[in-house]
């Protein structure tokens, strides 16, 4: 180490804690039922090749989307709900659409979980517009890997967006450590 930086390898990579911002999970026109999976989300990491662990993780819930100006939305918006659900990691890209109730290729796709994360209803903090939860106590260590996918799956027994106006979205936001 010679100053903060991991020096082992050609190129030098600061060492640190990382965000990937938010990222969609479901999207205002995806349906997922109990049980079923989101569709997949890739999430690039901080540099080509690094090993780390996900240290935490904060969920967000809207009927509004945060990236639409109000006059873009339909206005249907549909209700606030604390969603039970995991967000599963891969290392491989599952290749899950929204509604999918099993992963493809005969759970061929399990061998690429790098580790999953509970979403609890209890975990979140509600209001009239959306919610929120965090989850810090659930590390995830992952080998090295330049991109890793997100998938989320659905254990609440109320659907997301059941309704032709529902306008529910689910994103998620990590912050990574590395190691190399």
């Amino acid at each position: 180490m010679i100053h903060g930086r991991k020096t082992a390898r050609i190129h030098e990579i600061p060492l640190g804690l990382y965000e990937t911002g938010q990222i969609e999970l479901v999207d205002m026109d995806e349906q997922v039922d109990q049980f079923e999976y989101g569709t997949s989300a890739t999430v690039t990491l901080p540099h080509a090749a690094c090993s780390g662990e996900f240290l935490s993780f904060e969920f967000t819930s809207s009927v509004v989307p945060f990236f639409l100006p109000m006059e873009a939305f339909r206005g249907g918006g549909g209700s606030v709900n604390d969603w039970a659900g995991k967000l599963l990691i891969f290392d491989v890209d599952p290749l899950t659409t929204a509604g999918d109730a099993a992963l493809a290729a005969a759970g061929a796709e399990h061998k690429t979980l790098v580790g999953i994360v509970n979403i609890p209803a209890s975990a979140w903090v509600l209001d009239s517009a959306g919610g929120g939860a965090f989850v810090g106590d659930c590390q995830v260590p992952f080998h090295e890997l330049t991109t890793a996918y997100f998938v989320w799956y659905h254990l609440d027994a109320e659907s997301i967006n059941s309704d032709a106006l529902d306008d529910e979205e689910i994103h998620v936001n990590a912050w990574i450590r590395l190691d190399t």
